[in-house]
Formats: C-alpha cells, structure tokens, sequence
C-alpha cells in the first residue's frame, strides 16, 4: 500500500518507508528498468521547461486515470486489518461482526501521528500484481530522478517551476482521490484538522496558507473562528496542501555527485538555452513605467504604500525591474518602503539576480505568476501576452508609435 499511495505523492515523508528509498548508484546501474526510470525522469523535468502550463494542466486529467488505483483503498474493504498491531497509537477503530471478523471504521486523525507504519504493514502491498508494483516503482524513480536533476542544475527558476507542476497534479489527484487518503497527506504536512460536522484547521495552519494566497476570502477576518479553529471546505483543504506541497518541493535536496548524471545535465541545460533564447533576445534602453504590465505597477504601488509582498511576488518584480534595465540600487532603494526592509539582505539578493541576467533569472511567465496569485488587474493586452517582459516589450512599442 505505501508505494500505491507514494507513486501518486512521491513527495511525502513517507517515500523513506517505500522502495523508492534506492541509491543514485543504483537508479544509474544499466538494468532496463533503472534505464527507463531515468529517462521518466528525464522528460519530466524536459516537459516542465517546454510546456506551458496550460499544457502541462491539460494532461493531469490523463495522469489522474492512470494513477488513482481503481478499486479505492482498501481500508473501505479490508478484512485483514494487519495494520492495527503495528499502530502506535491506536488511531485505526474497528469492530467486531457476528462472524468474528474485525471490520475497518476509521482513522482517528487527531491520534495519528502520521508515521506511516499502517501503510507500510498493509496486505494490499502482498496482492497486488508485479505488473502494478513495477510501474509503482518505476512512477516514483522518475519523481526522484527529476528532483536530482533540478537540484543538480541549480536554476532557481526550473526549481520553482518543477514544484508548481508537481504540486498543480497533486492538487487534481488529490480532488479526485478518497477523502482518507487526503487525510494522511495532511498529516504527513502536520496540519492539524478536526471533523465535527464539517472540517476545521488549527488558525497556525489557515494564517501560514492565507499569506501565499492572494484572495479576499482567505483573509482570516471572514472566517469562522471556534477554539482555536478555522472551518474550511474539503476543497479548501486541498488548495492548502497544494501550497505545502509547492513550498516542501522548492527546498533543496542532497542528491551526492552531481557529476556522474553530466549527459542527462547537458540536455536539459540545452532546453533552457533554448527557452532563454526567446527572453533575452528582449532588449529595452530606457524603463518606462508606464509600459509596466499591471502585475507589476501594482506590486510596486503595494511596495511604496508599506505593505509586505509575498517572495514569489518579490522574486517576480526584482528579476522583472533588472531584466528591463533598471538599476540594482534603484530596485534596493524601492524596497526600503517595506516593513521588512533588510537594506544588506535585499542589495545581496538583487545583486545575485542581476549578476544571473540572462543566464538564469528571468520573471516568471504569466501562468505562473497566475499560479502564484500575482496576476494582478489584468488588462486587455494580457489576453494576447504570455510574459510580463513581453507585454513590456509589446506596451514599450505601442507607446513610441503614438509619440512619432
């Protein structure tokens, strides 16, 4: 049962306790199977850098059918139960039937402590077929293959990219997935729930997720508070863990030596070089605020008026300001209007994006930054622009052909 679980959420503490826990050496042996694993994990990152996200979210429908198991967990079903003895704390209820049989009830989430020992005793990982354990296995290789990859790459942007994909698939597996198996992803993020007609979180967890997601109704002020607890829907559980799982998989990893998967580096280097190669072909003379997307003239606007922006929106803006030519002291000097103004921490971090222009910061594309809920007053002209650095470019041009 844990690698049926850990192939759709590879990503969860519990990968330790699957077969997924295998050695770089041996994921780089020259068995077929390991040779395939690499290459899932090859064209997932390669499809990451080349696709829009808007392609890669068309697709998640077919993963969805192909990864969720058909006949459900089964804890709906289970007669053998040989889960309960090695539970800790006693968070699975049962009862007895007439027959003498122990019959699954439920999982007590406030006594779980999420360790995983349930999924890795059940009988279901005895039954299934080799077939099905294969492509379980080989599923989660390829995840943590592709983690290698782009923690070895060390692109900010291809990192954070990585994580929006993955965590966008999570959140549709997890919509179509068992409200039990949601559940113990949320406890592997320690989010703290309570079911009483309805689902509550503790307010920690509600106010950590309102502060990445940018909507008047994750404001804690039109919310209902009782002890301690904020009432959220199950789909409002699920955005959260999209958003935990996006922050868990932009972290870094140890991967080892980076050096001995050198030709798998070389092609997706090759991909970014192409990618890039259509941004920086962009060049601008002279900042013109005025031609600013409204995603930025309102990050800026929030910036001078004191208020805290969050990092994706700050990453957004600064690599933004430095790709269309402003300087690295005029972009430190504007941040000094924020409450967390950090004048030595803000010049380092404007420099390191400004010494990787064209090499490795560029703004994020328009979906992204719609993923990230820093598409902000969209106009008109964002309908046909994919980039903030071209609607930049497009405004730029329209403005000058009205002067002459």
């Amino acid at each position: 049962m844990i690698d049926a679980i850990v192939s759709r959420y590879p990503f969860l503490s519990h990968i330790s306790a699957s077969k997924a826990n295998v050695p770089l050496n041996m994921i780089l042996s020259d068995d077929l199977f390991y040779r395939m694993c690499r290459e899932d994990g090859l064209q997932k990152v390669k499809d990451v850098i080349g696709k829009s996200l808007s392609e890669i979210e068309s697709e998640i429908d077919a993963i969805v059918k192909e990864e969720l198991l058909p006949g459900g967990l089964v804890c709906e079903r289970c007669e053998e139960l040989t889960c309960i003895a090695h539970c800790p704390n006693n968070a699975i209820e049962f009862e007895i039937r007439s027959t003498g049989i122990k019959k699954f009830r439920r999982r007590v989430y406030e006594l779980c402590e999420g360790c995983g020992k349930c999924l890795e005793h059940c009988y279901l990982g005895d039954s299934i077929s080799i077939e099905m354990e294969r492509g379980q296995k080989r599923s989660i290789l390829a995840f943590f293959f592709a983690r290698i990859l782009v923690e070895c790459i060390k692109d900010e942007w291809l990192r954070r990219r990585f994580a929006i994909f993955e965590a966008k698939k999570a959140r549709k597996i997890l919509e179509n997935d068992e409200w039990e198996t949601v559940k113990i992803v949320a406890k592997d993020f320690r989010i703290k729930m309570v079911e009483n007609g309805g689902i509550s979180i503790h307010v920690s967890d509600f106010i950590k997720a309102s502060t990445s997601i940018r909507e008047d109704r994750w404001k804690l002020t039109s919310r209902q508070l009782k002890d301690g607890f904020v009432r959220i829907t199950k789909s409002e559980l699920i955005r959260i863990l999209e958003e935990r799982i996006r922050e868990r998989l932009e972290k870094r990893i140890r991967t080892g030596n980076c050096e001995k998967i050198l030709p798998y580096l070389r092609e997706i280097q090759e991909e970014l070089g192409r990618l890039r190669g259509r941004v920086k072909s962009i060049k601008f003379d002279k900042v013109d605020f005025n031609s600013f997307p409204p995603c930025m003239k309102a990050l800026i606007t929030d910036i001078k008026a004191g208020k805290n922006i969050p990092h994706s929106a700050r990453f957004a803006l600064t690599s933004f300001l430095i790709n269309v030519g402003m300087d690295t002291e005029e972009v430190v000097s504007l941040y000094s209007s924020a409450p967390d103004f950090d004048e030595e921490k803000t010049r380092y971090q404007v420099n390191h994006i400004a010494r990787s222009r064209g090499e490795t910061y560029i703004p994020p594309s328009c979906s992204t930054m719609k993923t990230y809920h820093n598409c902000i007053n969209p106009d008109n002209l964002c309908k046909k622009i994919s980039h903030p650095l071209g609607y930049y470019s497009a405004s730029l041009k329209f403005r000058r052909r009205r002067k002459s």
